[in-house]
């Protein structure tokens, strides 16, 4: 989850899931059994972070 939360999956599982915006950022990223939407980003940048995620 502590990767999830900065936007970028989990490093040792893998990804079932990815749907990426315009600028290749995750919109949906489904790993672990878990579906996580990004529902806007701070930043556009490389350090971008979610500003919302469900």
């Amino acid at each position: 989850m502590k990767y999830w939360v900065r936007g970028v999956p989990e490093p040792d599982a893998p990804v079932q899931q990815v749907k990426l915006d315009a600028q290749g950022r995750p919109e949906i990223l489904q790993q672990s059994g878990w579906l996580v939407e990004y529902n806007g980003w701070q930043g556009n940048d490389w350090k971008a972070l979610p500003e919302k995620s469900t």
